[in-house]
């Protein structure tokens, strides 16, 4: 592959921590990362050029079950929805600090300011849903994706793939 400038991309196919450690010793010039790299390149002096979240949102995870389950027992997922409103909720009240403590755990050989600083971007960047609502522009922005690099072959109708009725109901009911 080849740079804008016509020279070879030196960053493809590096996994993240090669890429920060290329951006440090001035081999390549740019590189896409996600966090906590992105906190390490710029405890490293480097500067975010465009963060992903500037485009829109762009819907990643979501519960999948078939319309015929969710018709026949909509109690177990109002449940679940319900928990994770109050999740996200909770979330959304906590300081970075205060969730890295929470986590910390789990990343053992991550510093405990990376991880704070990781998430403190994420929390400023508003990337963390809100409400257990799944929005159609986060839905679309990843469909354009998926066809665009082939994943998907046609147009997948949001309609089609999506039930918000009971996140509506559990949001309208708080």
């Amino acid at each position: 592959r080849q740079t804008a400038g016509g020279t070879p991309a030196k960053n493809i196919g590096r996994r993240m921590a090669e890429s920060v450690a290329g951006l440090g010793s001035g081999e390549i010039d740019v590189a896409q990362l996600f966090e906590p790299f992105v906190e390490l390149a710029v405890r490293g002096g480097f500067h975010v050029w465009l963060p992903a979240s500037a485009r829109g949102r762009t819907s990643y995870t979501v519960f999948a079950t078939t319309r015929q389950r969710l018709a026949a027992e909509p109690e177990p997922f109002r449940r679940m929805v319900r928990a994770m409103y109050r999740t996200q909720q909770w979330v959304q009240a906590q300081p970075p600090a205060a969730l890295a403590d929470l986590i910390a755990d789990y990343f053992p050989t991550l510093d405990h300011g990376v991880l704070a600083g990781s998430l403190a971007r994420y929390k400023a960047q508003d990337v963390w849903g809100t409400t257990p609502i799944l929005p159609e522009e986060g839905f679309d922005r990843l469909r354009r994706a998926l066809i665009a690099t082939g994943f998907l072959a046609g147009d997948v109708p949001f309609a089609d793939c999506v039930d918000n009725r009971l996140a509506q109901e559990v949001v309208a009911a708080s």
